[in-house]
């Protein structure tokens, strides 16, 4: 199979203000590395990015406006993307 660059397949708009755990999925050959990177906002201790294969989470989103980016990386490229969240999250 050729090699493929990243592409940023997750749609974040169904998850506004449902959740407070926000998942970046990404395809490409061979996998990408998904990343969360902390851009602009409030944020606390508990808030934090996993990295991963094909997917990160975002995890303890707490209320307000903050930004975080995306990125997806494989050693054919990149794609990023930025993200806004404002309001509440709901739990489950």
């Amino acid at each position: 199979m050729s090699a493929v660059a990243p592409e940023i397949t997750a749609n974040f708009a169904k998850e506004y203000n449902t959740t407070d755990n926000i998942t970046c999925s990404a395809k490409g050959v061979p996998d990408p590395r998904v990343t969360w990177t902390h851009v602009a906002g409030d944020m606390d201790k508990a808030m934090r990015g996993l990295t991963g294969t094909k997917e990160a989470v975002l995890m303890n989103l707490k209320s307000g406006t903050h930004t975080w980016l995306c990125t997806a990386t494989n050693e054919i490229g990149t794609d990023s993307e930025n993200v806004t969240f404002t309001g509440e999250f709901i739990r489950f």
